[in-house]
């Protein structure tokens, strides 16, 4: 199953996006026909969300056929660079997520899901960038770069949902039975690790390195050498911090997984070192509650 999984990993060409994002982008465009003009500003009020199509313009514009000696890392240049024509083809060629039989109507649920989760990480990865006080840390990042790879971290989980429904249900089942969530993935013996899909898929497309590692290591960022480690901490912390994804989960706590209570000091401490307070986080994380359900109203999901 793993040979079969890495297989499909590196041989598929598009990671499917939500019917109603892509028909909301698609409405767009077309009402930008007469003009032959793609409203670049509006456009980005969806696509920055929406993993799939995120992911898609990046891989376009880090193609050598561009020719750029830095890759681009937010979707923001790669629209700045990219012709009308051939966005309006990008759209026009990106596939929705497709009928899977039985599992049709469950993976659409939770397709649905994890479109809004990743929504979610990266409204609050914006909302702890301002709420940073030492703003030095993030002299060697950019938050383009960061935003990114929040809206990208979960990629791996789409990828396997799409190709490899009744796999992923299964281990889901698995998930559920366990406390510890983490390690029943990693305790999987047929299935690689989400992070390490997600990171493989944006290493295979070509995307920037600073991405490639925060979404690999998301859920251990004490594992990981990378130059760039802060940007895997706050990628950390935003996941945890995110307002709706987990509440099946019943702890009063801000950090709602046991997997993550459990690893609570190494948490606190990349708070600490951002000089942010745990009140500070709770506020933070009931305003990207608000921002998220006026963006799932304007998705219609």
């Amino acid at each position: 199953m793993l040979k079969n999984i890495l297989q499909k990993l590196y041989s598929i060409d598009h990671i499917p996006s939500l019917p109603l994002i892509k028909f909301r982008v698609e409405e767009l465009c077309q009402s930008h026909v007469q003009n032959k003009v793609v409203n670049i500003e509006k456009l980005l009020e969806y696509v920055v969300f929406e993993p799939s199509l995120t992911i898609e313009f990046l891989k376009i514009a880090n193609t050598d056929s561009f020719g750029f000696n830095n890759k681009i890392s937010s979707v923001e240049k790669a629209l700045h660079i990219l012709d009308n024509e051939l966005m309006r083809l990008i759209l026009m060629q990106h596939p929705v997520i497709p009928f899977l039989k039985e599992f049709d109507e469950i993976v659409r649920a939770e397709f649905l899901k994890l479109t809004k989760h990743s929504i979610e990480v990266r409204v609050v990865m914006k909302k702890l960038i301002e709420a940073i006080k030492n703003k030095k840390l993030l002299s060697h990042l950019t938050g383009s770069e960061l935003l990114t790879a929040a809206t990208l971290h979960d990629i791996g989980l789409i990828f396997l949902l799409i190709y490899f429904p009744k796999e992923y249900f299964e281990i889901s089942d698995q998930i559920k039975k366990s406390h510890m969530v983490q390690s029943r993935w990693k305790q999987t013996k047929s299935l690689p690790d989400h992070s390490l899909l997600s990171g493989l898929l944006c290493q295979n497309w070509n995307l920037p390195r600073v991405i490639t590692s925060a979404v690999t290591f998301h859920h251990c960022p004490w594992s990981s050498t990378a130059t760039h480690k802060l940007g895997i901490e706050l990628l950390y912390v935003a996941d945890n911090l995110s307002p709706f994804y987990y509440e099946i989960f019943y702890e009063s706590d801000i950090f709602t997984i046991e997997e993550h209570l459990i690893m609570k000091k190494q948490l606190l401490a990349i708070v600490e070192k951002l000089g942010i307070k745990i009140f500070d986080l709770a506020r933070l994380r009931f305003a990207a509650a608000e921002k998220c359900e006026k963006i799932y109203n304007t998705f219609g999901i």
